[in-house]
């Protein structure tokens, strides 16, 4: 069976008890794909792939968690992407290891730079399938994200970031934020 995940659409979806298996599941979600995602692709003038489109939307999904900001992140995104810098977006490290960071635990230096297909600190470019399955929203962020002054950014774990135009800027922003981190963690 082919990789599902980011085209099994996220929905709200009402389903008849007695009738309803796991491949009629799948099956409604995917269409639901279909109806929703898929007009918007074949509408848009994206430079990506199908494929290449709902990884990065999966990825954006995963990273932004304010609606404002998922723009700005498939933005920084496709900047890196267009100069060839890996996305090092710690969803991807999650995924190919099968772990959640917290602020407690945030990723150390070894899970970072655990080898994986999933691992956009190591390989350049996106990874080979989908992370998650995006909604609408990330979709349509991706789908033509637009050009923008940053290259860097880093989440606060209060579910906003802090973008960067120089590697000096982010380094200083990744030090105050796990500084506020260390000094409300016994």
């Amino acid at each position: 069976m082919p990789h599902l995940e980011g085209f099994l659409y996220p929905d709200t979806y009402v389903l008849p008890a007695e009738t309803i298996t796991p491949e009629g599941i799948r099956d409604l979600m995917l269409e639901r794909f279909e109806t929703v995602a898929l007009p918007l692709y074949q509408q848009g003038d994206s430079t990506f792939s199908l494929m290449e489109w709902v990884t990065l939307a999966s990825i954006v999904e995963r990273e932004a968690v304010i609606p404002d900001e998922r723009t700005e992140i498939a933005a920084v995104f496709n900047r890196r992407l267009g100069e060839g810098i890996p996305l090092g977006a710690d969803p991807t490290v999650e995924y190919g290891l099968g772990i959640t960071q917290t602020p407690e635990q945030p990723l150390t230096l070894d899970q970072v730079n655990t080898p994986s297909p999933y691992n956009t600190y190591i390989n350049a470019g996106l990874p080979p399938t989908p992370i998650a399955s995006p909604g609408l929203p990330s979709l349509e962020a991706s789908l033509n994200p637009s050009p923008t002054e940053y290259l860097y950014f880093v989440a606060r774990y209060d579910g906003t970031h802090v973008f960067s135009r120089t590697l000096a800027e982010h380094e200083a922003a990744q030090a105050r934020i796990r500084d506020a981190i260390d000094a409300v963690t016994p």
